[in-house]
């Protein structure tokens, strides 16, 4: 963009600025997305071109300007224009809120450092606690303020947990015992059967022999 079109933007920019500012703040608010001051509605309300808007790209006059404008917007519209705080600042905000009340970091089950409900809490990305910035500000903070405590069991909760806990493995002994017996009656009774099967077997087979041998002898008798 040559020197006389960036002029001519900055120019033109103010022209528009000032004829809202006539009308009062409030003319300003349709420019709003998102809480911020919209810089495609500006570039439409006031004919200038949205890459002299853009940050790194526009005209540096032009530019200020603009971050002026919306300044003065936050403060004279702060429920429409808000003032946008980096993660840093909003840690800040959290940490001197502990500090007014007394709290403490969340802590999750096993008493470690909850990073999830930290994050939550502030109103920040999980990511954002991680950076060198924060992160380094977290450990001294903590150091400092202290995380909540893990509310302890009483003797009388350990003592009721471990009986149920006895009262169960001692059920679960008992059916397993139970299980067993009614094995063994079984085993006991197939042992039965096959005593009295082997028996059987061995009686015809001593008969059998008995035969044979009879026949044997019958027949050479026969035979003299």
């Amino acid at each position: 963009m040559s020197i006389g079109a960036g002029q001519a933007n900055v120019e033109k920019f103010k022209i528009w600025r000032d004829a809202l500012l006539n009308k009062g703040w409030p003319a300003f608010k349709g420019l709003e997305y998102l809480g911020s001051l919209s810089r495609t509605k500006v570039s439409k309300a006031s004919m200038i071109d949205l890459n002299a808007l853009k940050p790194g790209k526009g005209n540096p006059a032009i530019l200020k300007a603009f971050d002026e404008l919306e300044k003065a917007l936050q403060l004279n519209l702060p429920n429409t224009f808000i003032i946008k705080k980096s993660a840093l600042e909003q840690y800040h905000d959290y940490v001197e809120k502990l500090e007014q009340t007394d709290g403490k970091f969340p802590v999750d089950a096993d008493g470690d450092l909850d990073i999830i409900k930290l994050a939550k809490n502030i109103g920040i990305p999980t990511a954002r606690l991680h950076s060198p910035a924060i992160k380094k500000q977290l450990d001294d903070d903590m150091e400092r303020i202290g995380t909540k405590l893990v509310q302890g069991k009483s003797v009388e909760e350990l003592m009721e947990e471990m009986l149920i806990s006895t009262s169960s493995e001692s059920s679960t002994l008992r059916k397993d015992l139970a299980n067993a017996e009614e094995k063994i009656v079984g085993l006991e009774k197939l042992n039965l059967k096959l005593e009295s099967q082997i028996r059987k077997l061995q009686k015809q087979s001593t008969e059998k022999d008995e035969s044979l041998e009879h026949a044997i002898v019958t027949g050479r008798r026969f035979a003299l």
